[in-house]
C-alpha cells in the first residue's frame, strides 16, 4: 500500500492549430538576353581608289532590345542580291578593291550575347568613276600634202580604270627653223 494518495488522471485535451506556410514566392523569371537594334544613321561616301567608307551610330536599348557589342556589314552589287558579309566591323568601315563607277548595296547588323539583329534597310551608292589607263603604242605617220596621221592602241580597262569613252589629242605646231640670215644691201646715201 502506498502511503500517498492516488493521483488523479486527468485527461487533457489540446487543440493543435495548423497554420499555412507562406506561399512560396513564384520564381522570378530570369531575363533571356535580348538582340540588339540595328545600327541606326547609316551612311555612305566616297573613298579613296574605288571605296566606299561606311559609318552608322550605335543603336539605342529599349525595352525589347539589348546593348549592341560588335557589328556585321553585308554589301552586292546593287540589286543582285549577291551578299558578302563582313564580320566585327567597326564605324567607319572603308569597303576597298570595288569596281569603279558600280552601284553597291549596302547593310548593317549589331550583334551580342542573343545574337544578330535585323539587318538594317539597304543604302546604294555608286564608286566614283575611274579614269582610263594611258593610250599605248602612240605613233605619228606623214599623210597626205600637209597632214599626219596619228595612230594609238586603246587602253585595257582593270580594277582601278575604266575603259575608255574617247579620246582628246593635243599637238603643238612648231615654227620652222630659221635658214641662214641674208643681209640687206646698205644704204645708200644720196
Amino acid at each position: 500500500m502506498s502511503v500517498y494518495p492516488p493521483t488523479p488522471r486527468v485527461a487533457y485535451k489540446t487543440t493543435a492549430t495548423m497554420h499555412a506556410f507562406p506561399a512560396a514566392a513564384a520564381p522570378t523569371p530570369t531575363r533571356q538576353p535580348q538582340t540588339a537594334n540595328p545600327p541606326s544613321d547609316a551612311s555612305l561616301v566616297q573613298g579613296p581608289n574605288n571605296s566606299l567608307i561606311v559609318t552608322w551610330t550605335t543603336p539605342p536599348v529599349d525595352s525589347t532590345h539589348g546593348a549592341a557589342i560588335g557589328f556585321n556589314l553585308q554589301f552586292s552589287p546593287s540589286g543582285a542580291g549577291a551578299w558578302t558579309t563582313v564580320s566585327g566591323v567597326s564605324s567607319p568601315y572603308t569597303l576597298s578593291g570595288l569596281a569603279a563607277g558600280a552601284a553597291f548595296d549596302v547593310q548593317l547588323q549589331s550583334t551580342n550575347a542573343a545574337g544578330g539583329s535585323a539587318w538594317s534597310s539597304p543604302i546604294t551608292l555608286t564608286t566614283a568613276a575611274a579614269a582610263p589607263n594611258t593610250p599605248s603604242a602612240a605613233s605619228l605617220a606623214q599623210g597626205a600634202g600637209t597632214t599626219l596621221t596619228v595612230s594609238w592602241a586603246a587602253p585595257a580597262a582593270d580594277s582601278t580604270h575604266n575603259a575608255a569613252t574617247g579620246f582628246n589629242l593635243r599637238y603643238t605646231r612648231q615654227a620652222p627653223e630659221p635658214g641662214p640670215l641674208s643681209q640687206a644691201p646698205p644704204a645708200r646715201a644720196t
